[in-house]
């Protein structure tokens, strides 16, 4: 049997093979496999922000309701492992290895073939589904999408509903550089007769996934038009047609969480009403009451304070920078930074200034990190402090920091998973 470490070192190097702009290499992967992916119940999601919050909501108040729900999201946090969960817990290092022994054979296999070998992410989506359809009595299994959606290796599901959370401008040199070019990869989730529920908020995004559902003979259902959220510092109520439920509270901050509930809530009466799952209004509050998310503004430690949260890209920093000032306005922030060098750092940066401006940029061993000639490239170097050691400078901002202060790390989640570690 293989070593953990050693299944890790075997995924690792599927980074290296060549990218395949298609699905076909993953349904032939699957078929090799059995099609895992078929066996199973699923949900799909997609958006620019707020996919993991909305799918820790949905899988939260499933599992109150006496659900068995299997999850697949990225990064990992921790370990490889933790991108397979089961009722919120990631599957051991002995599953894994498992199904890494499984599937090393067909990886060889297409290595021969026109298609080439896999890429890290069809590996581990090949291995979610593998896992989700040997798991006995699983109910449901909610699968978030990689990188856009139409091309995405998760999108080989029928899903029982599909979701978007939102469109923003992320990932542009794979997926187009403006919203309407994104939306189209995003609302490539959409299949015939599958219902869509949709958080999106610009006109024509919302025009276009109405095309494209009417086109699938889709029903849509749309933030502010089928359901609505109505926010306020501590609770919000949800509306819909089938239910309105007052004074909601949630454990994660900020009044983007409260719309990603409202998501979750809405695929829930879609689920009642159509795959004749039963939620009681008690499941549903308390799950969204446990919900909680690791790097999702999250208060990882109090004396001093200090908050992570993975504000990837421009709308997850705005949202950030609004939720700090409105939930702690006697504090003083100082800020320890990274992302990736395709990110509208600039932006980013600049968002974080209403925050404060004692922002210390700093690099990581990613090969995608930004470093120091491109933050002075991008950035205005005389008001920036750049530390090229993350580990140097969050232990020396932790431990200066005085009573009203709060160190917040942010940026680019598998910074922030560095981060942790260290």
């Amino acid at each position: 049997m293989l070593s953990y470490h050693k299944a890790n070192e075997l995924i690792e190097q599927t980074k290296e093979n060549k990218i395949y702009f298609g699905l076909e290499r993953m349904q032939v992967l699957l078929e090799k496999l059995g099609n895992p992916h078929e066996k199973t119940r699923s949900i799909h999601l997609a958006g620019t922000n707020g996919k993991g919050s909305t799918l820790t909501y949905l899988r939260s108040i499933l599992n109150e309701a006496g659900y068995r729900v299997g999850t697949f999201t990225s990064p990992y946090l921790f370990q490889r492992n933790d991108q397979i969960q089961l009722d919120g817990k990631p599957i051991s290092q002995e599953d894994f290895v498992q199904l890494v022994e499984q599937i090393l054979p067909v990886i060889e296999e297409l290595k021969r073939s026109d298609y080439g070998a896999p890429v890290e992410f069809e590996v581990m989506t090949a291995l979610a589904f593998m896992y989700f359809a040997q798991v006995e009595n699983i109910d449901f299994v909610i699968i978030e999408t990689g990188l856009g959606g139409r091309l995405d290796p998760t999108n080989v599901l029928t899903p029982l509903v599909a979701i978007i959370t939102n469109i923003g401008l992320d990932h542009i040199e794979f997926l187009g550089n403006d919203l309407l070019q994104i939306a189209n990869e995003k609302a490539g989730i959409i299949k015939p007769s599958i219902p869509l529920v949709s958080g999106c908020t610009q006109q024509e995004v919302i025009s276009l996934l109405q095309k494209t559902a009417a086109e699938q003979q889709s029903s849509l259902h749309q933030l502010g038009s089928q359901f609505e959220v109505h926010h306020s510092n501590e609770t919000f109520t949800y509306t819909s047609e089938q239910h309105t439920y007052t004074d909601l509270q949630l454990a994660m901050l900020g009044t983007h969480q409260q719309t990603n509930a409202a998501l979750a809530i809405q695929t829930i009466e879609l689920l009642e009403a159509f795959h004749d799952v039963q939620v009681q209004q008690e499941a549903l509050r308390s799950g969204l009451q446990q919900a909680t998310i690791k790097n999702r503004i999250e208060v990882v430690q109090t004396e001093p304070m200090v908050i992570m949260d993975g504000g990837h890209n421009q709308e997850g920093i705005k949202a950030l920078v609004d939720t700090l000032l409105n939930s702690f306005p006697d504090k003083k922030f100082i800020v320890l930074f990274s992302a990736m060098v395709d990110k509208e750092v600039k932006e980013m940066i600049q968002s974080l200034q209403q925050l404060t401006h004692k922002i210390i940029v700093t690099t990581f061993p990613h090969p995608r990190s930004i470093q120091r000639d491109e933050i002075y490239r991008v950035l205005d170097h005389h008001s920036l402090q750049f530390v090229e050691d993350y580990k140097i400078a969050f232990h020396q901002l932790r431990g200066d920091l005085q009573e009203d202060e709060v160190l917040v790390v942010t940026g680019s989640l598998n910074f922030l998973s560095f981060v942790r570690q260290a």
